[in-house]
């Protein structure tokens, strides 16, 4: 991707589209040796922050400069965004702070009648992306378009139309527009209500390259996850029943909601996690950090906005957090080319009763992949991996999924009940979550705190990590180095009293069941896929 590197208080040239960076140093000349904090003892002070569109910026400014960390992976950054005040707040940051940043443009906002005042834009000239921003030495960085479920979104609007613009998005031949543009119809400048998008955007994660002085490369990545799942079918059918009377739009390829449920985060995630372990060799220390939404659990279960897949019911007994750590991050790499936590819906009973129908063989661990061996025409033999199904499995998962969501070596210091990053008031504080992660690989955590516990400055805690590089030895037992440190972290947890179990899995098992044989779940429409039960069972067979 281009990136457009900015002088000292200059504004871009031109607003840039989702997937394009955009590049601002304003780091004082020095030499490199006082450039960070840590660097010269091989540690580093790391910032997870979303700042929640920048509606406080003083008060944002204020905490960066206490915290003042090596590296600071910021979310929900404004530029030129009215809600925020039109201000370019990723400039600002980086000039007031003194740092250099890359900031991917994802999302090109729209101004709508159907927003709230705090979240209308600019039309065409309002963004609002992560970043990763610091005072080290920056090198090479990159956004990419995490291909597993990108989110694309319309929503109605009323009243006079946006401005026509080259935004990528599809509508009907006849009326008058092609691929590529979003029109003016003539019943959106009547009035009348038309499907116009709100925000053209594309989820990308950005990765940098940071060079500390004297010490080794660190590979960062910036992730907001926040996909739509949903499927032309399933958009036809929303826009006939909001719409009954306006059959023109019934062709219009229409996402309109923006949280999907585990499935979707997961599968969007498992992208991040295959970029970082074909780099693991040559970048072994690693940080993954952001808003992973972690959030359909607790009265979130009970919104079809928010909470989409069976999962909402499947993972009862825990929060998603809980759940993300247990079938996720507990699956590494080295226990089986597929995970078959996710495969088995996090349900051990399924895992260990079907393994072997994949040529798997259940183990202390969940399970290791075994091989077929077939004899060759010279008598000799050859292994050949067992796959399972491309088709959806029972899980909900793709077998892309399964692949892809291995853990190559990551763990997260915060306690997925315990470290709440977000307690929403507009839920009477019922709603309290760990949306917010700081994954990291080839280091030590030798220090942690959160902040913003009033939550004045945005409506997420910040969390800062104090991290000492793994030395050789370390990274050489890097598998064995990792569950130690899972399970200092779970000992940890639990002697702070914050590690639930389980203990509802009985009735997560009977939704599951039910679901299947009932089809109260519309997996077809909710996964965009072709499911069939017998099919499934067949391909497992």
């Amino acid at each position: 991707m281009d990136s457009h590197e900015s002088p000292s208080f200059a504004l871009p040239a031109t607003v840039p589209l989702p997937g394009e960076l955009l590049v601002y140093d304003y780091r004082p000349h020095r030499k490199p040796a006082d450039a960070a904090n840590g660097g010269t003892d091989s540690s580093l002070k790391v910032l997870q922050w979303n700042v929640e569109r920048n509606y406080e910026p003083d008060a944002i400014l204020s905490i960066l400069a206490a915290v003042n960390p090596d590296i600071a992976v910021i979310q929900e950054i404004d530029i030129l965004c009215k809600r925020s005040g039109s201000r370019n707040h990723m400039m600002e940051i980086a000039s007031k702070m003194g740092w250099k940043g890359g900031f991917v443009s994802e999302f090109v906002e729209l101004e709508s009648v159907v927003r709230s005042p705090r979240s209308i834009d600019n039309p065409k000239q309002s963004l609002m992306e992560p970043i990763i921003i610091l005072v080290l030495p920056l090198g090479r960085r990159r956004a990419w378009q995490r291909h597993l479920f990108p989110i694309r979104r319309l929503l109605p609007r009323a009243g006079p139309p946006t401005p026509c613009v080259q935004l990528g998005a599809r509508r009907d031949a006849d009326k008058g527009t092609e691929e590529g543009e979003v029109g003016c119809g003539a019943e959106a400048q009547s009035g009348a209500i038309d499907w116009f998008r709100v925000e053209y955007d594309w989820r990308y994660t950005l990765v940098a390259e940071v060079q500390p002085p004297n010490a080794p490369l660190v590979l960062c990545y910036c992730v907001h996850l926040e996909v739509d799942f949903k499927s032309p079918s399933l958009a036809k059918s929303h826009i006939q029943r909001t719409q009954p009377h306006d059959s023109a739009h019934s062709n219009a390829i229409i996402l309109s909601q923006v949280f999907t449920g585990i499935v979707g985060r997961v599968s969007a995630f498992s992208d991040i996690l295959h970029d970082a372990h074909e780099h693991t060799t040559t970048h072994p220390h690693q940080l993954i950090f952001g808003d992973l939404n972690t959030m359909a659990h607790s009265v979130v279960r009970l919104s079809s906005l928010y909470a989409k897949d069976q999962y909402r019911f499947l993972s009862i007994g825990l929060t998603e957090a809980e759940w993300w750590d247990r079938n996720v991050l507990d699956w590494h790499v080295d226990d089986g080319e597929y995970n078959l936590r996710l495969w088995s819906a996090g349900f051990s009973t399924l895992r260990y009763l079907f393994a072997g129908r994949l040529g798997m063989k259940p183990g202390a661990n969940g399970s290791k992949k075994t091989a077929t061996t077939t004899n060759g025409a010279n008598g000799s033999t050859t292994t050949t991996p067992i796959p399972i199904s491309d088709h959806v499995t029972l899980s909900g998962f793709f077998s892309t999924v399964l692949r892809q969501a291995r853990n190559p070596g990551f763990y997260d210091p915060w306690s997925p009940t315990l470290d709440i990053t977000l307690q929403n008031p507009r839920c009477l504080s019922l709603f309290a979550a760990k949306l917010d992660w700081t994954l990291v690989r080839g280091f030590k955590c030798v220090d942690r705190w959160m902040g913003n516990d009033d939550y004045a400055a945005s409506d997420h805690k910040y969390l800062a990590v104090c991290l000492r590089y793994d030395n050789h030895e370390e990274l050489d037992g890097a598998t064995e180095v990792w569950k130690l440190r899972r399970k200092e972290c779970r000992k940890m947890w639990r002697a702070q009293g914050g590690w639930v179990s389980a203990g509802w899995k009985i009735l997560g098992i009977g939704c599951l069941v039910f679901g299947l044989c009932g089809r109260i779940f519309d997996v077809e429409e909710a996964l965009g896929g072709n499911f069939s039960f017998r099919k499934e069972v067949d391909a497992l067979v």
